[in-house]
């Protein structure tokens, strides 16, 4: 790559000179031979206020090519890769299609291809000319076309000749993109954005410094919020699979050093007679914990596994140890698997079982790390995740544990103690998930999640069914001994019931993505503005309105006033052509 040290290349999209032509979508999709429905780039049409005084706006959107970029820091196969020059780009090689770069951009600037998908069935000649099947069961995004400029000749400008210029650039009809040097101040872009007092980059409280700028970016209300549909089912599986196995085992060796050592259920000097001595009815609950604990990770494993487009270069998620949680969650289940597996058939070791402990709680805690640090859906991107991933890890392998004790008829450890240690997991678990629930609402899409999350369904499925009523019924079990046995089975179901509605609610019905348009939907107005809006903008109704102007700092604010029309303001552009 013939990359010029010091250069960092960014875009300038001028709102103002955008016609909405989606010429640059057409240019993209023939110049990279994206499938159907993938769009690297596209033009939004969006209408504002209310008749006689309407407003209509195109606004080009694209990957932001960002500084610090959530998609590298989260993609667990190093895939996702940063130029010197600041470009974000994927190597098609090692991406597995796992979507933890997709949830972690807060732009919606990367597209998995699901499929071998063609316009009219089969392919037709041009499609096979540019069509690249590498491309199937993998994430794309935008790489600013590098491909035209790393190779130009010396004295080339990169934005100002065409041939070397992305295409979006390149085959824009009104001169709405320009591509450039941000590093260099006499570039056009560079001094664009000096000039402009209004430039902008997209949802810049997120930390991320995009490379990409908005000139003349009007008011703009909040869209209708939506789901992420990256991961479905099956990741929901894991993440509750997961905690859960590793929730159970740990608490069954802590009660298993409380209550005395176990034997292991293979002898090591006649490994084939001990293993054809097991019984069923000789297992007593650390066994059973020491068995399917890895079994519940190892099947969170593999849901995730058949949910990647490319599960066979699965191994690969473990190239990215030192910034993904996803590679770490790996790392983490196969110690995990391996130590309490082994440990349970040959050694009943201490040692060895503090290890494998420590394995599955690193592995809740990278789950919830995993969300936490996932930027494109607000409901995940909270401090408190891990810890609710700890906490409910725990509760959730307490109603496994309540489960198999119950049917057992096993008392391990103490019936007294153990049922005082569920009741206290429970509620600290309840606790942290209200405290959740509690978590200021930065934007209004978090809000709408958590109020998804208060509805009345989700709220008797997590709250009553998975924690009330089985501390409830755990209380009664103090009173009536005789029914003990049966009220842990209950208990246990109950818990693994609610835990189960939680997971699905948090992945799939809360999950909702960042209103791109700022905090609350607004960008800074064409124009200057300061000071706090008195007004609001148009289409934004009165709740939300109220809710923005409550968070919003001066200079977020909108000039789009429900009775004042916006300024007119010159295109800047045309000053560069």
């Amino acid at each position: 790559m013939n990359q010029v040290s010091g250069q960092k290349w960014g875009m300038v999209i001028d709102i103002n000179r955008c016609v909405g032509c989606q010429t640059c979508t057409i240019a993209c999709k023939m110049e990279n031979g994206l499938p159907p429905g993938t769009l690297w780039r596209t033009v939004l049409d969006l209408e504002s206020g209310t008749f006689p005084e309407v407003d209509r706006t195109f606004f080009p959107l694209t990957c932001m090519h960002c500084a610090d970029p959530p998609c590298y820091d989260a993609c667990p196969t190093t895939a996702t890769k940063v130029r010197p020059d600041g470009i974000v780009w994927i190597d098609d090689d090692l991406c597995i299609g796992c979507g933890s770069c997709v949830v972690a951009c807060p732009y919606q600037a990367r597209h998995p291809v699901s499929s071998e998908r063609y316009y009219f069935g089969e392919a037709s000649p041009p499609e096979a000319m540019i069509y690249d099947p590498g491309r199937v069961g993998i994430c794309t995004k935008c790489h600013f076309c590098f491909h035209k400029f790393d190779d130009a000749p010396e004295g080339v400008i990169p934005g100002e000749h065409q041939q070397y210029t992305p295409v979006c650039a390149s085959s824009c009809i009104a001169d709405a993109i320009r591509f450039g040097d941000l590093d260099d101040p006499q570039s056009t872009i560079s001094r664009m954005i000096a000039q402009q007092g209004g430039a902008v980059r997209m949802l810049e409280h997120l930390d991320t410094a995009p490379s990409v700028y908005h000139l003349n970016p009007p008011a703009i209300a909040p869209r209708a919020p939506q789901l992420q549909h990256t991961w479905h089912g099956l990741a929901a599986a894991n993440f509750f699979c997961g905690p859960t196995g590793a929730g159970l085992y740990l608490l069954a060796v802590v009660f298993g050093w409380l209550q005395g050592t176990t034997a292991a259920l293979i002898d090591p000097g006649d490994p084939l007679g001990s293993l054809a001595g097991i019984s069923l009815s000789a297992l007593n609950p650390h066994h059973w914990a020491g068995l399917l604990g890895p079994a519940l990770v190892l099947a969170g494993l593999l849901s995730v596994a058949a949910e990647a487009g490319r599960p066979l270069r699965g191994f690969n998620v473990l190239r990215n140890l030192r910034r993904s949680w996803m590679s770490r969650e790996s790392a983490f289940a196969m110690v995990f698997m391996a130590l309490a597996l082994l440990d349970t058939l040959f050694w009943q070791s201490p040692p060895v079982q503090a290890v494998a402990a420590s394995a599955g709680l690193g592995v809740m805690l990278s789950q919830g790390l995993i969300l936490s640090k996932a930027k494109g859906v607000p409901a995940w991107n909270v401090a408190i995740m891990p810890l609710y991933f700890i906490s409910s890890g725990l509760a959730f392998g307490c109603g496994v544990l309540l489960v198999l004790a119950g049917l057992l008829g096993e008392r391990f450890p103490p019936p007294s103690a153990w049922l005082a240690v569920a009741i206290m997991l429970l509620l600290a678990d309840l606790a942290v998930w209200l405290r959740y629930l509690a978590t200021p609402a930065r934007t209004a899409t978090f809000a709408h999640s958590v109020a998804v999350l208060r509805r009345r369904c989700y709220q008797v499925g997590i709250v009553a069914v998975g924690h009330l009523l089985p501390v409830a019924l755990l209380a009664l079990a103090f009173f009536f001994p005789a029914a003990r046995l049966a009220v842990m089975v209950a208990a246990g179901g109950l818990i693994l019931a609610g835990g189960l509605i939680a997971r699905i609610a948090l992945i799939r019905k809360a999950a909702y993505l960042v209103d791109l348009f700022d905090r609350f939907g607004i960008l800074p107005a064409r124009g200057s503005a300061s000071g706090r809006c008195a007004r609001r903008p148009y289409g934004l109704g009165g709740a939300r309105w109220a809710q923005a102007r409550s968070l919003a700092s001066p200079g977020e604010c909108s000039r789009y006033e429900r009775n004042d029309r916006p300024p007119h303001t010159p295109h800047v552009a045309q000053h560069w052509r």
